[in-house]
């Protein structure tokens, strides 16, 4: 696969009186069309062979660097400037030394190079029916933390791919994963059936109820359902996921988890939490974990991944699914 590119400017000469000037004839490699001047057709390799020599220093170097022969990068140097009419090195025995033109002209090579490299593995994902952008969503009340290594060693086999993460609420999950609008989803588990959806589980997080030590000092009640209900519940969710976790009314529903623990710990409300994102309040006591009369001491809510049925034969998702499995859901690191 042979990619190619263009390069477009436009030469202006200048008067005396620091006017422009029609547009001129810069070198012998240019076409005219309505002033504007286009440079030949210039080849990704002969891109790839000079910014190679400027990195390494060397054509010698740079060959070793492109496993390929001396002599033939010499050629393509020699071919570049005859496409573009740029001196780009002075040659001095085997040596070739930059010229204040290649230097100039480095970092709009290195950026047209990236550039093309990307549209070429692009193309060939196309071409081959793959993904190149991955969709992932993850529920608003699920802290996306955890998915760091699975995400990091998923970039390590798919270099220059693309992931856009989402939050979302249970119903978007499932209504994108239905249009396959999503490729990938986690979220907590439940035990309806979902037409068109597969899912895994991939762990356990343990959820605890916490507040200040002030808020339950205020509490001469027994905290049953019925006192919970009276109280503040600080629910982290977005406005868009409703109630319908919380135990009352008068939730409050935040969806920046610091803001939310910054309110519990000046005793607004109570909070159902994950234990991992609490545990410095915690440590230090600004929070402290407590059981109502109806609840066990923590709760344990499994996480499920989940996709749309057959997507799971796309090599980036499949991937990225046994790495989700791998590292499964553990405690982020700080």
């Amino acid at each position: 696969m042979r990619f190619y590119l263009a390069l477009k400017f436009t030469v202006f000469g200048v008067t005396g009186k620091g006017h422009l000037r029609k547009p001129y004839r810069h070198s012998g490699h240019l076409v005219r069309t309505k002033n504007k001047w286009w440079c030949e057709i210039v080849e990704l390799k002969h891109i790839k062979a000079f910014v190679s020599v400027m990195d390494c220093g060397s054509l010698s170097a740079a060959a070793r660097q492109l496993g390929k022969g001396q002599s033939l990068l010499s050629q393509w140097i020699s071919e570049l400037e005859a496409d573009t009419g740029l001196a780009l090195f002075e040659r001095s025995g085997n040596r070739a030394v930059p010229t204040s033109q290649a230097w100039q002209w480095l970092p709009w090579a290195q950026q047209a190079l990236s550039e093309l490299e990307a549209l070429e593995r692009r193309t060939q994902a196309l071409a081959g029916d793959e993904l190149w952008q991955l969709q992932l969503a993850i529920e608003h009340s699920l802290t996306a933390d955890w998915l760091a290594p699975a995400l990091r060693d998923w970039h390590k086999q798919w270099p220059g791919r693309c992931i856009q993460l989402s939050g979302c609420s249970r119903d978007e999950l499932i209504d994108g994963l239905q249009q396959q609008h999503w490729h990938l989803g986690v979220g907590y588990e439940h035990e309806d059936h979902m037409a068109e959806v597969s899912y895994q589980r991939l762990g356990e997080l343990t959820e605890v109820y916490v507040a200040s030590p002030d808020w339950l000092a205020s509490v001469h009640s027994k905290l049953d359902a019925a006192a919970l209900r009276q109280a503040t519940e600080l629910v982290w969710a977005q406005a868009s996921d409703g109630c319908e976790s919380a135990l009352n009314l008068n939730a409050w529903l935040i969806a920046e988890l610091t803001l939310l623990k910054q309110l519990a710990c000046q005793g607004v409300g109570y909070a159902l939490l994950p234990q991992w994102a609490v545990a410095e309040e915690l440590t230090v006591g600004s929070l402290q974990v407590f059981q109502p009369t109806f609840e066990t001491p923590t709760l344990v809510r499994r996480i499920e991944m989940l996709w749309p049925a057959g997507l799971e034969l796309q090599a980036p998702v499949a991937s990225l699914q046994q790495l989700l499995v791998q590292h499964g859901v553990k405690k982020p690191r700080r």
